[in-house]
């Protein structure tokens, strides 16, 4: 964990290797499956084709889509997955259909690496390709 918290840091703040790579933004936190950590609170899905949020500060509608998180020139993207006690049933399972989302997303985009060791990170961003991260 330490190494990839490591490398995550190294490439957002290392203009020479981020010169590999056409995506140079990091995102450390991103709530992409919210819909499925809420529940009925939450408006909109992560897969729907509209943004439900209507303002910057909306927390609990859809803020980002996979048409979005394309266009948004990230390299990085470290995405939070989240059970709220109240709102869910079985928070080992609303993990678990966030996970299948995350590969879901990573199939629909080949240009996007699902990477769970910081080798697969670094090859990854090295090639050109945009990486994912899961954080719990």
């Amino acid at each position: 964990m330490k190494k990839l918290i490591f490398l995550i840091l190294f490439l957002a703040l290392s203009p020479a290797f981020s010169a590999q790579n056409k995506y140079e933004i990091v995102d450390l936190h991103a709530h992409l499956f919210m819909k499925e950590a809420l529940g009925w609170f939450f408006s909109g899905a992560f897969f729907d084709d509209e943004i439900h949020s209507t303002h910057w500060s909306d927390r609990f509608s859809s803020q980002a889509n996979p048409k979005t998180v394309n266009e948004s020139g990230i390299g990085v993207l470290v995405v939070a997955l989240y059970a709220h006690p109240l709102f869910t049933f079985n928070p080992r399972q609303t993990v678990r259909e966030q996970i299948k989302l995350a590969y879901r997303f990573v199939r629909e985009n080949p240009e996007w690496v699902l990477a769970k060791t910081s080798n697969e990170a670094w090859k990854a961003y090295q090639d050109g390709r945009r990486v994912m991260i899961l954080s719990l």
